[in-house]
């Protein structure tokens, strides 16, 4: 198994093809997985030439492994910090009072990403506009 502890495809197939199945510890806690092994076992997969057109319930269930193996991809999640925020450039009575705090821009970096906010206050509310850069080109 994996580092995340799910089975992948590979070794789920391998399972059922060995009629043992050494993962059912973790099939009755994870239903994604239990749900690809029922599938797999089912349909599993066809090893050489087709010689005739699938069904529409097995292209049905052939597209649902893919949908669940996508699915099960890990997320890359960044972490990052607050690189400007134009009102720690003002005077706290300034902001408080309205003034000239008007407006407000906060800059956002997170490796070569930056995603730079800019806030109007009018008569309305606030308006807000965002520009993301990557390196230093407005995407």
């Amino acid at each position: 198994m994996k580092k995340d502890k799910h089975p992948d495809r590979d070794e789920l197939l391998k399972a059922i093809e060995s009629q043992t199945n050494r993962f059912s510890g973790h099939l009755a806690e994870c239903e994604e997985c239990r749900d690809l092994y029922d599938l797999l076992s089912r349909h599993g997969i066809t090893v050489g030439p087709v010689t005739e057109e699938p069904s529409t319930a097995a292209v049905d269930c052939w597209a649902a492994i893919a949908r669940i193996e996508s699915s099960r991809k890990p997320r890359r999640s960044v972490a990052g910090q607050l690189a400007y925020d134009s009102w720690t450039q003002r005077p706290v009575m300034q902001v408080r009072d309205g003034g000239s705090a008007l407006e407000r821009r906060v800059r956002f970096q997170a490796g070569k990403y930056t995603i730079e906010i800019v806030g109007d206050r009018g008569s309305a509310g606030w308006d807000f506009s965002a520009r993301v850069y990557i390196g230093k080109t407005v995407t």
